[in-house]
């Protein structure tokens, strides 16, 4: 009778061949957990252009905005400038979206990214203002986030954003914004 101590060759080949397998089912499952936050993100903030584009033609006077603040909180606004009866303006948000932070914003303006969060590299954002045209729905083109809700509208930007790209890891969201139309779309 033969002792027989250990495996053999062929029996650690099996084992070695079913724990890449399961690995690479578990790779997989957790990129895709990781990658959630920036699909929620993306449905946001494609739901809140619809919302504003809704409010502009409706109302009149809307503005959708993404604006980052010093502690790096993002968040997603449908503004209305509302004219008072003495004929000064007050800036209302109607609806406020908070953006997780766990992926990248980066914004598409005359052909320039910017990234919307704070970098030690690259071009920073604090904030942007989309003007929506009430009788067509257009994207007209882009103000500056001044960082004050009561007076949002910074400086003003010659171009239109074309686009809004969101990111985590290798998962990315492309919201194209097409000024000349208005229509907006996932490319």
């Amino acid at each position: 009778m033969k002792n027989r101590n250990g495996f053999s060759l062929i029996e650690l080949i099996i084992v070695l061949a079913i724990m890449g397998v399961l690995m690479g089912f578990a790779s997989v499952g957790i990129n895709m957990l990781t990658s959630q936050s920036a699909k929620v993100v993306s449905r946001d903030v494609y739901n809140m252009i619809g919302s504003a584009q809704t409010v502009a033609m409706s109302k009149g006077n809307s503005y959708f905005m993404l604006s980052c603040d010093s502690t790096g909180n993002r968040r997603a606004c449908v503004l209305y400038q509302r004219t008072e009866s003495d004929g000064s303006t007050t800036w209302v948000i109607l609806q406020e979206q908070e953006l997780s932070n766990n992926c990248d914003i980066n914004l598409v303006i005359g052909g320039n990214s910017y990234d919307l969060y704070q970098t030690t590299t690259g071009s920073h954002l604090q904030g942007v203002i989309i003007p929506i045209d009430r009788s067509t729905g257009r994207f007209q083109s882009v103000y500056f986030y001044s960082g004050d809700d009561t007076a949002p509208l910074g400086s003003a930007a010659a171009d239109n954003c074309t686009d809004i790209i969101i990111q985590q890891g290798s998962r990315v969201y492309d919201i194209a914004l097409v000024a000349a139309t208005g229509k907006y779309y996932y490319k």
